[in-house]
C-alpha cells in the first residue's frame, strides 16, 4: 500500500493544486466556474496566509499532490472580548 505524506506550505501550490482541479473538473463533469473559483480562493488565501492562525497542508502520494487541507483561521490572532 501507498503512504500518503503530508507537508506544510511548500512554494507554488497552488498551480499544482489549479491542475489537479482541471483534472477533477473535466473528469466529473463539474461547471468550468467551480475550477476558477478554487484557483481565486487558494490564491487569496495564501496570499494572507497567518501561520499564527491559518493552516495548509498538502498531500502527496509518490511525489503527486492526492489533496489538500486548509484552515481559514480568523482574521486576528487575538479577538478581544466585548
Amino acid at each position: 500500500m501507498r503512504e500518503v505524506e503530508l507537508s506544510g506550505y511548500i512554494p507554488a501550490p497552488s498551480v499544482e493544486l489549479q491542475n489537479s482541479m482541471v483534472h477533477i473538473t473535466t473528469s466529473t463533469g463539474l461547471p468550468s466556474f467551480f475550477e476558477s473559483k478554487v484557483a481565486i480562493e487558494l490564491s487569496e488565501f495564501l496570499r494572507r496566509f497567518n501561520e499564527a492562525c491559518d493552516g495548509f497542508w498538502i498531500a502527496r502520494m509518490e511525489e503527486k499532490i492526492v489533496g489538500s487541507i486548509a484552515i481559514d483561521g480568523p482574521n486576528t490572532i487575538a479577538m478581544e472580548p466585548t
